[in-house]
């Protein structure tokens, strides 16, 4: 195929579409074929047919004990993607890892979306290939946790974020959607994992900012009804989980769960400082091929904007 008919075959909504399908076929092995794989994965996948089988879906168990680490996000997807394709008594876990097919299909779909504005089809259609197709995020899509969901909804929140910048700095009014989608992967990243999407988020707003010294675009995020969206997604089960448990939920999901993690290895999670940039070429691969020429070419081109929010 020439590079006129890969254009013409991409073009348009094509190009994420078709990034989705590749991501969505790299995923889905891992889906249907592995076991369950650690204790993480066993204690969603049951935590979640619990939560059906009681009919409580703000408070989540896990046997007799409470689940106070994450949200509720990803329980809810679980149960909804159980409800939809399976019954919950068969304890099959391939339904449960659902949400993290769709979650690594959203984040190829958003940066090829994103990508496609930016710097046009080709590039942007290639980005979010090889985005799904990455070692790390296809072999998460197979798995019953919450990272693969949390990586679609802030790379959503981020696309859609590049695509508003872009527009402010073309002097142009952004679009209402590209607003929506914005706050509303922003919102689902809450639900999913509390505060990581919104850091990744907000770090990057800063930094494009100082690097610009210009604030101005910010003013076109849509805040009047963009806060009270991600209000409206959160502060229900966020009320209710904290009557439930007498905020016992808060105390143990940043006390025992987020704090420990931000302050040293939790859960024997630990490596030495390093260890995950040597692992980025197995990790990341294909796109680590790519890596010596992306900065080469950032650095060279990085007074546009386009690169420079990338």
């Amino acid at each position: 195929m020439n590079r006129l008919n890969l254009d013409h075959l991409i073009a348009g909504w094509r190009g994420p579409l078709f990034a989705a399908l590749l991501t969505l076929i790299a995923g889905l092995p891992g889906l249907l074929l592995m076991p369950p794989l650690d204790r993480d994965e066993s204690r969603f996948a049951q935590a979640t047919a619990q939560m059906v089988e009681s009919g409580d879906y703000v408070d989540i168990r896990f046997q007799d004990e409470p689940r106070w680490k994450k949200p509720v996000g990803i329980y809810w997807l679980q149960a909804a993607a159980v409800a939809l394709t399976s019954d919950v008594e068969d304890r099959q876990i391939a339904p449960y890892r659902i949400p993290s097919l769709l979650g690594a299909v959203l984040a190829a779909w958003a940066v090829a979306w994103a990508g496609s504005a930016m710097l046009g089809g080709r590039v942007g259609f290639l980005g979010g290939a090889i985005m799904g197709a990455t070692f790390l995020l296809s072999t998460e899509a197979g798995i019953a946790k919450t990272d693969a969901m949390l990586c679609g909804a802030t790379t959503l929140a981020m696309a859609a974020l590049a695509r508003i910048y872009m527009a402010t700095r073309a002097g142009e009014r952004p679009e209402r959607l590209h607003k929506f989608l914005f706050w509303a992967g922003l919102g689902l990243s809450v639900l999913i994992k509390g505060p990581i999407g919104f850091l990744v988020i907000a770090l990057a707003v800063i930094a494009v900012s100082i690097w610009d010294r210009n604030v101005k675009w910010l003013y076109r995020l849509g805040w009047g009804w963009g806060l009270p969206l991600v209000a409206l997604m959160v502060g229900p089960w966020a009320i209710a989980i904290t009557i439930a448990t007498d905020g016992g939920f808060w105390r143990e999901a940043i006390g025992g769960d987020l704090a420990p993690k931000i302050a040293g290895a939790h859960e024997s999670h630990s490596g030495f400082p390093g260890m995950y940039l040597l692992l980025a070429p197995l990790l990341f691969f294909p796109s680590t091929l790519l890596l010596p020429a992306a900065v080469s070419t950032g650095w060279n081109r990085r007074a546009e904007p386009a690169i420079r929010f990338l």
